[in-house]
Formats: C-alpha cells, structure tokens, sequence
C-alpha cells in the first residue's frame, strides 16, 4: 500500500510529501483519517526519500525498519480529500538507530507531530 502521493521538495535531512485521502481509501473511517494511517504517511515520506537518494546515487536503498513511534500528538481530526502535507526531519542519529522528528499540516493547520526510530540495518552484517 503506498500512502503518499508524491515528494514535493527534500535536501539532506528534510523531506515533504502529500496525501490526499480519500472516503474509500485503505486508513480512513466514517469520513475521517485514523491516527495510524498518518503515522504509515509520515514512515512513507522517509522511505521514499531514502529510495530518491538512492537513485540519485545509483545505489541499492538502506534497508529500514520502523521500531519506534514516539511522542506522538495528534491535535485534529482529519478529514478527507483535503491534501495533507507530510514533513520529516532526520534530528538525530544513535548507533544504528535514525530519529525522525515529523509534523503533518491540513489545510495549514498543524493536525500530527512526533518522532520516528527508523533502524537501519547493515547491509554487510551477516
């Protein structure tokens, strides 16, 4: 299941996506987005930005695994056909582990923040 629409503008840290979704789509309920299809949005826009860097460098993608999900606020309910953006940031980095700091806007209106552990595994461990 892909749950973003595109990439609209990334540099070494920072990724933006959109979504839009919409009634019948895989995460929505009675008109609104669950909590946990914007999480998966937000873990997308970090795989896809990974994937673009990897092409750009015509290099197999890290490998990663989402293993944490904190402090995660979700301010408004959301609504669909209203285009969301996604923004993550890359804030830290503790061993194998990358820390995501993420918020999502609809409308301009800050409705989700939080923080991703994305592990990254080591492609020449065993």
């Amino acid at each position: 299941m892909i749950m973003i629409d595109a990439l609209i503008k990334m540099d070494t840290r920072s990724v933006l996506a959109e979504k839009t979704f919409k009634t019948d789509d895989y995460g929505v309920k009675n008109g609104y987005v669950l909590e946990s299809a914007l999480v998966e949005c937000m873990a997308q826009t970090v795989a896809a930005k990974n994937g673009i860097n990897a092409l750009n460098k015509s290099s197999e993608p890290e490998i990663g695994m989402l293993v944490g999900v904190d402090n995660f606020e979700f301010l408004a309910p959301v609504k669909t056909n209203v285009i969301l953006e996604i923004y993550a940031e890359k804030s830290n980095q503790v061993g194998p582990v990358a820390i995501i700091d993420g918020t999502i806007r609809s409308e301009n209106e800050l409705v989700a923040r939080g923080s991703l552990k994305i592990y990254i595994f080591d492609r020449l461990a065993g």
